[in-house]
Order: C-alpha cells, then sequence, then structure tokens
C-alpha cells in the first residue's frame, strides 16, 4: 500500500510534467523524483495520529541478519482483530494508525521457529518498537513465547506520557474530572494565577493548552479555551481507556495550540462483557477544617458531596461489533452564606391577580399562581418580614390597600 501511494503520486505529477515546456523537462524529472521521495518518507513517518498508534520493528536471525519476507501478524488481545504484513528486504515491518489497546505480535518464517510476542501495548500518537529475533528451526517445531519491556521510545521527539485505563482509575482524582490527569506529568504545574486555564507546562500559559476525545477538540466551544479547574466540559473519566499527554508536541498529528495535547480515547467492547460501577461520598465528618476557620473558631462547614459512574462493554457479534455504555453524574451540596432575599408580599400577589382580571389577561393567572407558589414555598417564607417603607419604590397602585407593603424580607442561609 505504501509503494502504491508513491507510485500513484509519482504518475500525477509525470502527466503533469510533461504538459510543461520542453525547456523545463530535467527540471520536472528531479522535482518529481523529490516528490517521490517525500512522499514515501512521509507515509513511512508518520503513520500514527492523535487517536492511534504504530508498531514497527526489524525481524532478525541470532547473527543479527535481517530476515525478509517474514510473515507478521498483530493481533488485538480483546477483539481477536488482526493485521498482516511481511518484513521487506531489511527485515523491517509496520503496522500503521493502530487502535490502542493490548496486542501480540506472531512472525512465522521459513527455517526459523515460530515466535509469539505478547504484551505489545499501543498508545495513542506513539509508535511502538518491538523488534523479533529468530532462532533456526529444530527437527521437532515449537513456539517461543518471550515477553520483554517495550524499549525506549526514540523515534520521535515528542515529550509523552501515556496513563492506560488502570492508572486513570488508581489515580487520586476527586470529582473525576479529565484534566486532572496531566498535573501529574513532569513540567507540569498547577496554573495559580487570574485567568482561564487549569495547569501550565514548560513555560506555556494554560490557556495553549488542547483537549480532544477520540480526534474532536473539546475545548470551551465560546472561548476555545478550557476555563476552569474541573473541566467545565464534561466528567467521563469511568469511560476513558487512553490519555496521551504529550508536551514540546513536534508531530504532524499534533497541532492547533501550542502548550500541552492532550488526547482521550474511550474505551471500547470487547469479545468478553466487563463492567463497573463506582460511588464515592465525601462529606464533612471526612475533611480537615481550614487554617483560618480554626484560627477564628469556627466550625467545619457543611460538605455533601456524591459522585457515581457505572459502564457496561462487550460484544455484539464477536470478533465484528462491540458496544460501550457509560453513565456518571454528581451532585455536591455546599454551604452559603446567610442572605437577604425578597419576596412579593400576599397583599402583592392578590393585587396582580386582580389587575389581571381588570385588564383582560385572566388567562395567565395560572401562571403567575406557580410563581408565587415557588416564595411561598421557601424555607424562610414563613418568617419573611415586611420590607421597610413598603419595598415598592416608585411603584404606586390603587389597588393595594393603604400602607400594605408590597414585598417582604427573607432571611435564610441555604446548604
Amino acid at each position: 500500500m505504501k509503494n502504491t501511494r508513491g507510485t500513484g503520486l509519482a504518475c500525477f505529477l509525470c502527466r503533469t510534467c510533461l504538459a510543461q515546456e520542453e525547456a523545463h523537462a530535467e527540471k520536472s524529472v528531479a522535482l518529481i523524483f523529490g516528490f517521490w521521495i517525500l512522499a514515501a518518507v512521509a507515509v513511512n513517518t508518520f503513520a500514527q495520529s492523535i487517536t492511534s498508534g504504530d508498531v514497527t520493528g526489524i525481524v532478525t536471525d541470532r547473527s543479527g541478519a535481517a530476515v525478509p519476507n517474514a510473515a507478521v501478524t498483530l493481533t488485538n488481545i480483546n477483539t481477536d482483530a488482526a493485521q498482516k504484513t511481511t518484513t521487506n528486504a531489511e527485515g523491517s515491518y509496520r503496522f500503521a494508525f493502530v487502535p490502542p489497546g493490548a496486542y501480540k505480535i506472531a512472525v512465522v518464517a521459513s527455517g526459523f521457529r515460530n515466535q509469539e510476542r505478547p504484551g505489545v501495548n499501543v498508545t495513542p500518537g506513539q509508535p511502538s518498537a518491538v523488534d523479533v529475533q529468530l532462532t533456526v528451526a529444530s527437527a521437532s517445531t515449537s513456539v517461543d513465547v518471550v515477553e520483554v519491556q517495550n524499549p525506549l521510545q526514540t523515534e520521535i521527539a515528542d515529550d509523552t506520557t501515556s496513563f492506560n485505563a488502570e492508572a486513570i482509575q488508581d489515580l487520586p482524582d476527586p470529582g473525576g474530572e479529565l484534566t486532572y490527569v496531566a498535573q501529574t506529568v513532569a513540567g507540569v504545574v498547577m496554573a495559580t494565577q487570574s485567568g482561564y486555564g487549569n495547569f501550565e507546562a514548560n513555560g506555556m500559559p494554560a490557556t495553549s493548552n488542547l483537549f480532544t476525545v477520540n480526534g474532536g477538540n473539546t475545548n470551551d466551544v465560546f472561548l476555545s479555551l478550557n476555563d476552569s479547574g474541573a473541566s467545565n466540559l464534561m466528567l467521563c473519566a469511568n469511560d476513558i481507556a487512553e490519555v496521551n499527554v504529550v508536551n514540546d508536541a513536534y508531530s504532524a498529528q499534533y497541532g492547533q495550540y501550542s502548550g500541552t495535547q492532550v488526547s482521550y480515547v474511550s474505551k471500547s467492547g470487547s469479545n468478553q462483557f466487563h463492567g463497573d460501577a463506582v460511588y464515592i461520598w465525601n462529606i464533612r465528618a471526612m475533611n480537615a477544617n481550614q487554617f483560618f476557620s480554626n484560627e477564628f473558631g469556627s466550625p467545619r462547614p457543611f460538605n455533601n458531596f456524591n459522585q457515581w459512574a457505572t459502564g457496561l462493554q462487550g460484544p455484539i457479534r464477536k470478533n465484528k461489533t462491540f458496544f460501550d455504555i457509560d453513565y456518571e453524574g454528581l451532585r455536591n451540596v455546599l454551604p452559603t452564606s446567610a442572605d437577604l432575599t425578597l419576596i412579593p408580599s400576599p397583599q402583592f400577589q392578590q393585587a396582580t391577580l386582580t389587575n389581571l382580571v381588570a385588564v383582560g389577561n385572566a388567562s395567565e393567572i395560572p401562571f403567575y399562581k406557580q410563581v408565587f407558589a415557588i416564595y411561598n414555598g421557601a424555607s424562610a417564607a414563613g418568617a419573611a418580614t415586611p420590607v421597610a417603607g413598603g419595598g415598592c419604590g416608585g411603584f404606586t397602585s390603587n389597588l393595594l390597600p393603604a400602607a400594605a407593603p408590597c414585598a417582604l424580607l427573607s432571611h435564610h442561609s441555604s446548604q
């Protein structure tokens, strides 16, 4: 496929160049060759995106010599989806645009023992290098299973930190908001200055960070940035399978913003059913009092935080179609200081209803009754007192009894 793309581009350029003047023939041929080389390099280099990865490596024998024409199979452990390719003359192979997840690699070559390499983890936006060394086949054929740590990534210059679903789940993240994971990466500090954004990386402002989920931007649609500590955009940490935090993003798949690129990839189904349920509860008794509250003898403020999440993934048709369902929510009750609220007095309410009849708008009475019911049903409405001076301001009406107040003053403290 790679060579076909390069050849097609070259042929198109050839047809274009041959239509030019003969005097530029040699220059055109040189340009064609240059473009062909660039196209081939581009196909081989940028073979991953912000939602997919790359698996590449070299197959050799025990002496280090390349093994050409070896059959290489990459299989997703959870879905059994398989891709196949063969090594080139230099023993190299590459699988491009691979969905993130856990894979295994099997290598078969004539005259060599079959080898299987499990534990290949593919992360979005990053190439995974997996070199395989084969041994000469003996009289009895066997399969070697070798598991090694992924080697140091040296193919691109991006400063990347990846998190899988287990790391995301184990991260202490009160509130479960998506942007918190980036604050655990080297070079990232919490933004403490006034303005937008919640973290800065390597000296770049917090407003230069880009957040994507499955390749789509999730920055604030109004200001095109992330404007608070809690993402102010979504929860859904329970439905995230991979997070890729990239600082100093040089690769072509990153762009738009010069700061941190945070890429999220949601969970997907597999051939087995998986589900989870999470409940987080935090109350006043579980928290220490604030410093200044202790200093002035104030008690710990009221707090009741409830958050939940549940998810289910599985097959619709094994090896073919899968589903992923996630539901999350939170309810947080925080204290507020004592406040004063004006509510319409009973005399004003009755005068309003009477006036609606007088002006021929009796059909609107049910609506006004609903509005007044909200005021009258407030917890502190029964203890409300008349506003000094009546609270009518410049409003006067002969429908109100003499000296009747327009408004009542409600003293309340809500939690």
